[in-house]
């Protein structure tokens, strides 16, 4: 771990390949990560350190999109692969934000607004992304259907703020 640290302390910047290459690492560590949470969705810590880290790693990959952008035409099938890893695990994340409210576990829920705003806001910025390369069309965003961490579909509509907000003072 030292060594590593050290080495990477004395370049003074990775080159783009190295980074981008880091960076899909990271995209299926985190995919593999929320996919662990899917098949062991019985436990609701690991889905609420899931959604937590979850959450992190899609502010990192926000934050990174100027990288992206600036590598997207040299780079283009990683980070086309890149987002599609990304894209799988924030549908699991989707799935753990159902779970949580449908069955009113209050860890997931103080933690679902946030986890909702940054996919949303990483939807935005691929969205930016993909339209500033001519890619829109590898870009398809449709209506996610509520399912449980089983998969079935559950119900058209999730409960509503003012649902909750009714059930909390009865």
């Amino acid at each position: 771990m030292e060594q590593l640290v050290y080495s990477s302390s004395r370049t003074s910047s990775p080159d783009a390949a190295t980074t981008i290459a880091s960076f899909a690492r990271h995209a299926d560590m985190f995919n593999k990560l929320e996919g662990f949470c899917k098949e062991y969705h019985h436990k609701s810590s690991l889905l609420t350190s899931g959604l937590r880290h979850g959450k992190a790693m899609v502010d990192v990959f926000v934050k990174s999109m100027g990288f992206l952008d600036k590598n997207f035409t040299s780079f283009r099938t990683e980070i086309l692969q890149m987002i599609k890893n990304i894209q799988q695990g924030t549908r699991v994340m989707q799935l753990i934000c159902t779970h949580g409210k449908t069955n009113k576990i209050s860890n997931l829920m103080t933690l679902i607004p946030g986890s909702k705003k940054s996919m949303e806001s990483f939807i935005y910025h691929i969205k930016k992304l993909l339209r500033a390369h001519s890619c829109l069309g590898a870009f398809w965003q449709g209506n996610l259907k509520h399912r449980g961490m089983d998969g079935r579909e559950i119900s058209q509509t999730p409960p509503s703020e003012e649902d909750e907000e009714d059930m909390e003072t009865e």
